[in-house]
């Protein structure tokens, strides 16, 4: 259900923002399910526990959805990378 839930709020977001840059924050636990079905894969534990904390994925939206990069660390400092 977590999935779907994900899912439908990402498609309106993106409905809403055609064309746009949006940056959409939530925990990776969520985003997993997401991320995994864009993989083609099931949303497992082990995919689930290997999201960094502070983790960054990348998607993009046209006519569907892609993953542009899987989770990684965005720097090692809150800093590092602004």
């Amino acid at each position: 259900m977590a999935g779907d839930r994900v899912m439908r709020c990402l498609n309106e977001i993106a409905a809403r923002h055609h064309g746009g840059i949006v940056a959409v924050v939530g925990h990776g636990t969520l985003f997993s399910q997401f991320t995994s079905t864009l993989k083609g894969e099931r949303p497992t534990e082990a995919y689930k526990n290997s999201i960094p904390f502070a983790g960054v994925a990348i998607v993009a939206h046209a006519d569907a959805w892609r993953l542009v990069s899987d989770f990684a660390s965005f720097g090692s400092g809150p800093h590092e990378n602004l």
